[in-house]
């Protein structure tokens, strides 16, 4: 199970998680990270996908291995003393609509929590489930349903 991370100047960094344990023989990946401008995300016009939080299934406890990408969210927030976020959560379509819902909130509650547990003001936060109404992805399949659970970070001002 590997993480990597990628960073530059001016850009947001970002990291993705590879799990190659069903991985038999050698082989060879190729993934391109995007990375999002600063500006972009203090104007508002753009959005990150906090790609290394995790959870349990049917969970909202944040799991040890969410700490790297909630502290690089926390050094940004500290940086930039005047910016509110939107802390976004949203799920697959398993499940009931009401139950998505509650989870993807409780989810986004866990990662503002931590913040605030940080030292980052409260009304500098705010935290939206949005269950499974905003899927990036099919939900047909377990690679889709994977990507459609995630927890997203807007600057709002």
């Amino acid at each position: 199970n590997y993480g990597l991370y990628v960073s530059k100047q001016g850009y947001y960094p970002t990291s993705q998680n590879f799990d190659l344990s069903n991985i038999s023989k050698s082989k060879t990946f190729e993934y391109n990270f995007y990375l999002v401008p600063i500006d972009s995300l203090i104007e508002g016009s753009a959005s990150i996908e906090l790609k290394n939080i995790f959870f349990d299934f049917d969970k909202s406890e944040l799991k040890q291995s969410s700490l790297p990408e909630l502290n690089r969210l926390l050094d940004f927030l500290t940086i930039n003393k005047n910016i509110k976020i939107e802390i976004s959560g949203h799920t697959d379509n398993v499940g009931t609509e009401n139950y998505n819902q509650n989870l993807s909130q409780k989810r986004a509650e866990a990662v503002k929590q931590y913040l605030i547990i940080k030292g980052i003001e409260e009304n500098r936060l705010r935290a939206v489930g949005f269950g499974s109404s905003s899927p990036t992805s099919t939900n047909e399949t377990e690679e889709g349903r994977q990507k459609n659970r995630r927890v997203e970070v807007k600057v709002i001002k």
